[in-house]
């Protein structure tokens, strides 16, 4: 009982908490934006928010008004079977009639508290659910600015605690003007639209698409050099010209401009933007339809969009990790698997896997010999799923399967039979061969998971097949560890 009362309070707490994040979002936004012409979720939307929310914590207040009287009516109906008892001597048959009361009316407090607490986790879902959509573009499905500022805000802590590089691209839609005043407002939402998608497509494997405001977009590449991704920042944004929009029987054309910038020593994020949008303001004077990057001293054209997606940079993947997805593009891509599965989408299980004794196989044999072994497991990995997109190179051996649709319990034989399979795997390497081992961990998606939540389960599962030896498959159920490898079956 105190439990589902001390649950009611944080929840009524935690949604008050979103409702007043949501209406306060507008007033602390640092940057003036265009008007709210084109479905900007930055007004409207909070407020319809805000107003579910408040539905959300009167429906939890009645249901603790609710369990208080349920719990009162039963204290007093065992406080009267009590003095009845005590009141003088009773036959059997009447000590009977008094015990079964009490049973009975432990039995219907019991199924009214089972009743209360399905209806909480009911409520903590949509909280839960309405948390994650406060940071989500009501018109375009992408990251909204709260949530843009929150990541740039972590990606500048990145660098500044472990010196992990992040880089900006900021991008505009050139002409949007013309769209809303020539065609009407739906055509403009129409065209914002198109460009998130293609943004999406994109860029997803790289880095995180964000609507900055208007008809102002941005990607943040968290963990990769300007060197890096300025091939995929061209890309995607010269991808938004090789499209069109249909809308009314015309066909529109859509370009855009782009400016890029990688976070610099000293630097906020806030400087960062601002350089990146220096370089967007170049690249429309320079005739629109084209990107820069900044130096920190001046802007710069980009690679050609040809160059960039055809010519391999210096530095470049090598071709069989091409297509599988960076670390913030495979959190990305959880993310919204979690959000689709508390709509009512369906499950998604992940598997973590790391070769063992990883830094030892570089240190004795050498980064072409760990190149190979690498090279052998991912083929692995793309026999036992359908879609590139689902696996993660998390970097350091280390590698995450997504399993969309896929329950716990199939996933753990996908995951034992994949460790059983690279255990027998022998790769050569000159005049000797290696064999190697991995450790997994496998979850399924829980009630009450965050998406950051869900691949920490994971990963927590693989940590502990590490620690007990590698070469084992563990499964995190919700409450626990299991390993499913039968250790007589796993070679000393």
């Amino acid at each position: 009982m105190t439990i589902l009362v001390n649950l009611i309070v944080c929840l009524i707490v935690g949604a008050a908490g979103a409702a007043a994040g949501w209406s306060l979002r507008g007033l602390l936004g640092g940057r003036a934006s265009a008007p709210n012409i084109n479905g900007d979720d930055n007004e409207n939307s909070p407020e319809i928010r805000r107003r579910e929310t408040e539905g959300i914590i009167a429906r939890l207040q009645e249901l603790a008004e609710g369990i208080a009287i349920d719990v009162g009516a039963h204290s007093e109906s065992v406080l009267n079977a009590s003095t009845e008892l005590q009141s003088e001597e009773h036959t059997k048959d009447e000590v009977l009639g008094v015990l079964a009361r009490v049973l009975q009316a432990n039995d219907a407090l019991t199924k009214k508290l089972e009743s209360a607490e399905e209806k909480l986790f009911e409520q903590a879902t949509l909280i839960q659910t309405a948390a994650e959509e406060a940071n989500t573009d009501a018109l375009t499905g992408v990251n909204n600015r709260r949530c843009f500022d929150k990541l740039m805000a972590e990606a500048q802590s990145e660098f500044r605690n472990d010196g992990m590089p992040s880089c900006v691209m900021m991008m505009d839609v050139d002409h949007f003007k013309k769209f809303n005043d020539t065609h009407g407002h739906q055509a403009g939402d129409e065209v914002l639209k198109y460009v998130a998608r293609t943004l999406k497509r994109k860029a997803r494997r790289y880095g995180q698409v964000c609507r900055y405001g208007g008809e102002e977009f941005a990607i943040i590449f968290n963990g990769s050099t300007i060197e890096q991704c300025m091939g995929w920042a061209e890309a995607a944004r010269a991808a938004i010209g090789e499209g069109s929009v249909e809308f009314e029987g015309k066909t529109l054309r859509v370009n855009a401009s782009a400016g890029l910038a990688q976070i610099q020593a000293g630097e906020s994020f806030e400087s960062q933007v601002k350089r990146a949008d220096d370089s967007l303001y170049h690249a429309k004077e320079a005739g629109r339809n084209r990107g820069f990057w900044n130096d920190g001293k001046a802007s710069h054209p980009m690679e050609g969009s040809k160059e960039a997606q055809h010519e391999p940079m210096d530095g470049a993947e090598p071709e069989w990790l091409v297509g599988m997805s960076t670390p913030a593009g495979f959190r990305d891509e959880v993310k919204r698997r979690v959000a689709e599965w508390k709509r009512g989408g369906p499950t998604v299980s992940i598997a973590m896997l790391r070769i063992d004794g990883w830094m030892e196989l570089i240190a004795s044999r050498g980064s072409e010999a760990a190149d190979l072994v690498q090279k052998a497991t991912v083929q692995f990995l793309k026999a036992s799923v359908r879609d590139m997109d689902n696996i993660g190179n998390m970097g350091d051996g280390v590698f995450c399967t997504m399993f969309p649709s896929a329950r716990l319990e199939n996933t753990q034989k996908i995951a034992e039979r994949l460790r059983s399979a690279i255990a027998r795997c022998e790769v050569p390497t000159g005049n000797a061969r290696i064999n190697f081992s991995v450790s997994i961990g496998v979850a399924e998606l829980n009630l009450g998971d965050s998406p950051e939540l869900f691949i920490e389960r994971a990963e927590g599962a693989m940590n502990e097949a590490s620690s007990e030896g590698g070469n084992a498959c563990i499964v995190h159920d919700g409450d626990q560890f299991v390993c499913v490898t039968r250790r007589e079956n796993v070679p000393s």
